[in-house]
């Protein structure tokens, strides 16, 4: 800093003398945090299940065929099932989970951090997917055939995310 210039604030608080101690009681995810991954892949399963109903909204209350009805294809439903929409999903931040539980992996280290890798980047390009087919129509040269072609892309990106969420719960000893 320039000798002519000083700040007018105090500067940041000082650092706790144990800040480089900590227990890895608190680094160990906790059974309910390690449940959120069964439940997150129970949820993917289930959208995988049921793609087309899940990811397609109608107006409410309408029993006429589809074209009638005004339905539309939702391609961020997959958003909210990857744990992009609420704190409370249970896949939400749950990289930061499958972090934590590295010590509690039970077989080869090496597949369940090259999986965990691999969960961010799908989780990720499945997020943009969705977000990028949900503006299809409004993109110059989109339309419904762009909706879909990407929401084909993302569901390809949920079948990959699920068979990763399926090594890392397999290395956890987490039944799903």
């Amino acid at each position: 800093m320039d000798s002519q210039m000083q700040t007018r604030g105090t500067g940041p608080p000082p650092l706790p003398k144990d800040l480089g101690s900590t227990s890895c009681s608190k680094c160990t995810p906790t059974d309910d945090e390690l449940q959120r991954l069964a439940l997150g892949y129970k949820r993917l399963k289930y959208l995988l299940d049921n793609w087309e109903s899940e990811t397609t909204i109608c107006i409410r209350g309408c029993k006429g065929s589809y074209e009638n009805c005004g339905c539309l294809r939702d391609p961020l439903v997959v958003q909210s099932y990857m744990g992009f929409k609420s704190m409370k999903d249970p896949l939400f931040k749950i990289d930061q989970i499958m972090i934590k539980a590295q010590p509690l992996v039970t077989g080869d280290q090496d597949k369940y951090a090259e999986a965990v890798e691999r969960w961010v980047e799908k989780a990720n390009d499945g997020n943009v997917m969705a977000y990028v087919s949900s503006w299809g129509e409004a993109n110059p040269g989109g339309g419904e055939s762009e909706v879909r072609r990407y929401l084909e892309k993302s569901r390809k990106g949920v079948v990959e995310s699920v068979d990763i969420l399926k090594v890392i719960c397999d290395s956890l000893d987490i039944k799903v």
